[in-house]
């Protein structure tokens, strides 16, 4: 009989907590938060041109490419095209082959318009071995190498189209001048 009475004793406990789940009220969702509208989402593409100059005779120019988007501001985006170059050091009578990177890295970013006018922030860095010393890939001769570097950093300006010139310098030992010029157009 007890096993019964408990038996009985669970049953009822059980359809009542049905009964009282079905009179509570289901649990209802959290309120929607609102979603601000987003700003417009741009994509540019940049072009960098690095040019190098003695006089007025153009004796290089490379041309980079990056696209960038964002929305107020895009994302950063980094370029590298490096090459390690081997050298000779000399220390205490000892020689050691040790490797330099040179090449050019570019980091930039954007910020959203402003009367149609993208703000661009980048740095450029370019190292190269100075033409006429040794150091190329093919040559690891005991002449010493001579290594020149530049590092560009600023913003500029730009509408739909424009190019503009990022920095301009003159390298104080051979007088070449190097320019970087940014050229923005808006992708589609």
């Amino acid at each position: 009989m007890n096993r019964k009475v408990f038996s009985l004793a669970i049953v009822v406990m059980y359809l009542s907590s049905l009964a009282i789940a079905q009179q509570q009220p289901a649990p209802s969702s959290p309120p929607a938060t609102p979603v601000a509208p987003s700003a417009p989402v741009f994509q540019l593409d940049l072009r960098f041109t690095i040019s190098r100059f003695v006089g007025d005779k153009k004796i290089s120019s490379s041309p980079y490419a990056i696209a960038i988007t964002g929305a107020s501001r895009s994302e950063n985006s980094r370029l590298r095209v490096n090459t390690d170059v081997p050298y000779q050091s000399y220390k205490g009578g000892t020689t050691e082959l040790l490797y330099r990177t040179v090449g050019t890295s570019i980091d930039c970013f954007a910020w959203a318009p402003e009367n149609g006018l993208f703000t661009v922030v980048a740095t450029v860095s370019d190292a190269s071995v100075v033409p006429g010393t040794s150091g190329s890939p093919a040559n690891t001769s005991t002449s010493p190498v001579s290594f020149r570097s530049f590092v560009a950093n600023g913003s500029l300006r730009l509408r739909d189209g424009q190019t503009g010139q990022l920095i301009s310098a003159t390298d104080p030992i051979t007088g070449e001048v190097m320019k970087v010029d940014v050229m923005l157009t808006v992708g589609k």
